[in-house]
């Protein structure tokens, strides 16, 4: 899978998550959104289930990902992944309406 981020395209290793832009945007609601963010589980019998669309609000995603009885809630998911050349991709999905974060061996990109 290639992640491209500010232009520049990085390999990553496939788990599930298919990150692209990564950048939330408030809406005329008020929300935020992971407009560029799909997660989903690909099922045994080849179905796959939607665990978050591409437009949905950060906030849904980390309600599903979590629940909604969580106390205290949190500010955000981290998702870290290794690529196969053994580089760490780290990608921060906020519970607000700031912006998500991408980074590569510890260096924001």
């Amino acid at each position: 899978m290639r992640l491209t981020v500010s232009g520049q395209e990085r390999s990553v290793q496939y788990f599930g998550f298919k990150p692209r832009n990564l950048t939330c945007n408030e809406t005329r609601y008020g929300e935020a959104i992971v407009s560029n963010l799909e997660a989903y589980a690909p099922l045994v019998n080849g179905d796959v289930y939607p665990m978050h669309e591409v437009g949905e609000a950060c906030r849904l995603f980390i309600n599903r990902f979590l629940g909604d009885d969580l106390r205290p809630p949190p500010r955000s998911i981290t998702l870290s992944i290794t690529t196969e050349s053994g580089r760490q991709v780290r990608i921060v999905v906020p519970n607000d309406l700031s912006s998500a974060v991408v980074f590569l061996d510890d260096e924001k990109i």
